[in-house]
């Protein structure tokens, strides 16, 4: 699926949109799109909303655009990167803001299964600070489960978002065995990726 933001002035005048304003009127929408396409519940401008059926397949979305903000925002929305110009300092840009994930852990539960890594990658992360603290100035007692979570190295995500993730990211690294975790769990994660995300990715 394609998604672009416009560029004509006179079509965002005619839909009531500021050209300020369209960059964030897409995020929120496709945030809006993906929780909606989970088939599960969810609350949106005052509203409980749910739509069935579920989808049954990933969709691989692709974001437009021609300038370096178009680039960080789909690297931001993790999705797909096509240029409308041919320049290719924002296919480097895309590749950089999209990074890299250096653990990488896929569920059907990605809540109850961030408890569960939670103790290894948090001592993992706790010594790599407390031996370059001096150097770097990180506070090992600052990291927290909560700042894991919202750290973009670190996905714990269903097959689905693995998918998307996936097809946006310039690389992707499994950890299943970070700091003893125990092999059993490390081993659900990857036979969900053999069978739920890798044949999405041929």
């Amino acid at each position: 699926m394609g998604i672009g933001l416009g560029y004509r002035a006179e079509e965002l005048a005619m839909a009531g949109v500021s050209v300020n304003d369209r960059g964030k009127i897409a995020e929120e929408y496709l945030h809006v799109l993906r929780r909606a396409w989970s088939g599960e519940p969810f609350e949106w401008r005052g509203r409980t909303i749910r739509v069935t059926p579920k989808l049954r397949h990933p969709l691989r979305i692709i974001a437009g655009g021609s300038g370096k903000a178009a680039a960080r925002r789909a690297a931001r929305m993790r999705v797909g990167f096509y240029p409308a110009v041919k320049n290719p300092e924002l296919v480097e840009l895309y590749g950089e803001e999209c990074g890299e994930t250096s653990f990488l852990h896929v569920t059907e539960d990605p809540d109850r299964d961030w408890e569960r890594v939670a103790p290894y990658l948090l001592y993992e992360a706790r010594m790599y600070a407390q031996w370059q603290s001096q150097q770097e100035g990180w506070l090992p007692e600052s990291i927290t489960l909560d700042t894991l979570r919202r750290n973009p190295a670190c996905r714990v995500v269903t097959p689905e978002q693995c998918v998307e993730l996936m097809r946006g990211a310039s690389r992707c690294f499994f950890h299943p065995l970070v700091c003893g975790m125990p092999p059993e769990l490390g081993w659900e994660s990857l036979r969900l990726f053999e069978n739920e995300v890798l044949p999405y990715l041929r």
